[in-house]
């Protein structure tokens, strides 16, 4: 089982850190897109709120998976919560960040039944 904790470990460092540096190149991008369609609809080039609460949320999801990972190699007692969460916020980032966290589920639920609390 310590297999899936060390890979989950890389996965979600690597996930968050491709994540961060591919968002950091196209963010600018996106941001000016929006732009230019709310010139077009509302006549003003300002995101609204909805479009930055969006943006935040894609970006803070890629920091928590990172910050997540990072903590996982440090400390083995506070990694399964960090973890835990981790894994629920990455589910709604589809295709391959919810296998990711179908991945975790997984070997979660797989922990619980070898200790018998499940």
């Amino acid at each position: 089982m310590d297999k899936h904790k060390f890979r989950l470990t890389w996965i979600f460092i690597g996930y968050g850190f491709i994540g961060l540096m591919v968002s950091a190149f196209t963010l600018p991008l996106i941001v000016s897109a929006f732009g230019e369609s709310n010139a077009l609809l509302f006549g003003s080039s300002e995101l609204t709120n909805m479009q930055m609460i969006m943006l935040g949320i894609a970006v803070m999801q890629l920091a928590i998976v990172l910050v997540a990972g990072i903590i996982a190699t440090a400390t083995r007692s506070v990694s399964h919560p960090i973890f835990f969460f981790a894994g629920l916020f990455i589910l709604i980032s589809f295709p391959i960040g919810t296998i990711i966290g179908i991945y975790y589920l997984w070997y979660r639920h797989m922990v619980r039944v070898s200790v018998g609390v499940a």
